[in-house]
């Protein structure tokens, strides 16, 4: 008689409505991994004016975009592959939109001996300039 016992462990939730982040990794070929559809979307606008005395006027309007995206708690292992090739991809893919990255961070949950990473980034073509 042969007994088989399954033990089943949740490392964490499932996310709810993920976004897929494709990237290059340091071989050359692409990998995907999912990050929470939470993310912080932020505009920065800057306007070119002329005129003297203090007639100026705007003649130019342009902005830019960054979004913040937010992984899941991941362990060391997840986290350190991640570092060496997400973060250093030269290519990164946002559900299939090829995007910037303008900026990252990392944090390390000590109670619980997790890390989490920020990822900043911005539309690779993106109309956002207006002339008179």
């Amino acid at each position: 008689m042969r007994i088989t016992n399954f033990k089943t462990y949740t490392v964490a939730e499932p996310l709810q409505d993920p976004v897929e982040i494709s990237f290059m990794n340091q071989k050359g070929s692409f990998d995907t991994v999912q990050f929470t559809k939470y993310k912080d979307t932020e505009y920065s606008f800057k306007t070119s004016l002329y005129g003297s005395n203090g007639a100026n006027k705007a003649y130019a309007v342009s902005s830019t975009q960054t979004v913040t995206y937010y992984s899941p708690y991941l362990d060391e292992a997840t986290y350190r592959w991640l570092i060496v090739d997400l973060l250093h991809s030269p290519a990164i893919y946002i559900d299939g939109k090829y995007v910037k990255k303008v900026d990252h961070s990392e944090k390390y949950e000590n109670s619980q001996d997790l890390y989490t990473i920020e990822l900043t980034v911005s539309p690779e073509y993106e109309q956002n300039y207006i002339s008179l």
